[in-house]
């Protein structure tokens, strides 16, 4: 089983962008399965996940968004994590 990793777009106190293709070929390159923390960034910058090859990436609409408390997330998964798993489906509602 590969080990998960996460990392953030935006470093928040050091206000700066990190270069996630980098970051995530280097966590690929190691064995793991690389995670993004978009809190501080969706809705800030440009997103090209597909593009960083992030295998998924997770984030929250109530900061940059401007949905306020109690707002609903959001969650990407790679395309083929969904095919390598089919029976590991993401499920909600009590499916």
């Amino acid at each position: 089983m590969k080990s998960p990793w996460c990392c953030g777009r935006v470093s928040s106190s050091e206000r700066a962008r990190v270069d996630l293709a980098r970051i995530v070929n280097a966590a690929h390159r190691a064995g793991c399965i690389a995670g993004v923390d978009l809190a501080h960034s969706i809705g800030n910058m440009p997103l090209a996940l597909h593009e960083y090859d992030a295998d998924f990436a997770v984030w929250c609409s109530y900061k940059y968004l401007n949905a306020g408390p109690g707002a609903i997330g959001g969650c990407f998964v790679h395309e083929r994590n969904i095919r390598a798993a089919p029976t590991s489906r993401l499920q909600g509602g009590g499916a």
